[in-house]
């Protein structure tokens, strides 16, 4: 069914046409949250091209809206001819590349760590990544460059340029002279990040992003202060109350039941794994959630809601480690609910290494992230953190938050100061002050043109 509709997708960008010869035009390469609040404020002024490695039907319904008439969904596939993927076929010869790599190693012996072979051990598993990858990357990168031939964008976004998608977009786009912006994805957290910064400029929400960039040797120059315009809209949700009691009247609960929210990371396990190996060690990712459920499973009138990270793959795991622990009817799990509607439903907000713990900060709930002997992986100002080797003091402090209104006073008035840590002005002004910097962006990308 979606290859149908990719094809009928097609066809209707084919019908609208390429956008205004003269007009400016935007490639955004990024989740659809990044680009959906910052659509509102472009309409008529330039076309979208909102380019994705495979077909999003959201996206899809979006251009088809009246009020998105200039936005158009397109895949790499789309600017590559039959007569051209043909080719590519007969170019690429994966097996005849993986046995030259394979026979490189072997010779040179580029591998040996301390005199033992490593390529022994990892050489089978990147010869078969060769063979199954290497004809699709090669079609992508072919179509990448295709469609910046075509289009002739004037800039570039995206929102990580270190997945091997957007950091080929990125190479194409700057062999033709098209600047890019990578928008920040949240709090810049761990050494993935440490990667040299492959777009022109990195867009990040405040200064705490800032400093650590400057500090991990990102020149500053190269470093925008916008805001998240993602969350310019998170504190006007309408109905905050009614979000709350919709959500007790779902799973059976009084309508003065304190809600405790804990924001999960995806669990990297040996049985399954698809997140990137990061600083989020699994046997912490246990500690928070059985932390969390034992704080609440005494404490009347107040019930836990795990939310699951949206790429987690082993929700059974978190089950069955409640289920072991007698703690399984006392907490709620949840994948699939807006995480906005129940940030705005829940009393605490409890974090390990998600940004949902901005979000906290944006609605004004008071909000502790768990840490491991205050490392500040995320970059908090304050010491109002959950220790993960003291079980008994981090439970002490969620109830103590929970059932002390003078203590949640006190935590909401400390995180004024994390809120302008992490957000510059508060973030009230992030989408005109990132709409600001693609202006100035795209002008000088258009005198260089003129010139």
């Amino acid at each position: 069914a979606k290859k149908i509709l990719s094809m009928a997708n097609l066809l209707i960008i084919r019908l609208k046409g390429d956008g205004d010869e003269g007009g400016r035009k935007i490639i955004y390469s990024c989740a659809l949250k990044f680009m959906e609040p910052l659509l509102d404020e472009t309409h008529g002024r330039e076309t979208i091209y909102y380019l994705r490695p495979v077909f999003s039907l959201k996206a899809f319904r979006m251009g088809l809206k009246k009020s998105a008439s200039r936005l158009l969904h397109v895949l790499p596939e789309y600017f590559l001819s039959f007569r051209e993927i043909l080719s590519l076929r007969s170019k690429v010869n994966p097996k005849k590349i993986s046995a030259e790599v394979d026979n490189y190693f072997k010779k040179t012996g580029g591998l040996n760590y301390n005199g033992f072979d490593l390529w022994r051990i990892c050489g089978p598993d990147v010869s078969a990544f060769l063979k199954k990858e290497l004809r699709d990357f090669a079609k992508m990168v072919s179509g990448l460059n295709k469609m910046i031939e075509s289009v002739n964008p004037g800039l570039l976004i995206n929102d990580e340029d270190t997945t091997p998608f957007n950091k080929a977009l990125v190479e194409c786009a700057k062999k033709k002279g098209i600047p890019s912006i990578q928008m920040n994805h949240g709090i810049l957290g761990h050494h993935l990040l440490k990667v040299p910064i492959n777009s022109d400029v990195i867009a990040v929400f405040g200064e705490s992003s800032l400093k650590r960039l400057v500090g991990w040797g990102v020149e500053k120059g190269k470093i925008a202060l916008t805001g998240a315009p993602c969350y310019s809209k998170i504190s006007a949700r309408t109905g905050k109350h009614d979000i709350k009691n919709k959500l007790c009247s779902e799973f059976g609960l009084g309508q003065d039941t304190k809600l405790v929210m804990l924001a999960s990371s995806p669990f990297r396990t040996e049985e399954r794994s698809d997140f990137i190996d990061t600083f989020l060690i699994p046997d912490n990712i246990k500690k928070v959630i059985l932390i969390a459920a034992r704080a609440l499973h005494y404490v009347k009138n107040a019930k836990l809601i795990i939310k699951l990270h949206p790429r987690e793959q082993n929700e059974w795991f978190t089950h069955n480690l409640l289920r072991k622990h007698d703690l399984d009817k006392d907490v709620i799990i949840l994948k699939n609910h807006n995480i906005f509607d129940l940030l705005h439903a829940s009393d605490l907000i409890l974090s390990y290494g998600t940004t949902v713990f901005l979000e906290a900060l944006l609605v004004k709930k008071p909000v502790l992230i768990f840490d491991d002997r205050n490392k500040k992986f995320l970059n908090f100002l304050s010491d109002d953190y959950l220790d993960l080797l003291d079980d008994k003091g981090s439970i002490r402090r969620i109830r103590k938050l929970l059932q002390d209104s003078r203590e949640r006073e006190n935590r909401l008035r400390r995180q004024e100061k994390e809120l302008l840590w992490h957000f510059i002005n508060k973030n009230e002004d992030s989408v005109e002050r990132f709409h600001k910097l693609c202006d100035g962006m795209l002008a000088g990308a258009a005198e260089r043109k003129a010139e």
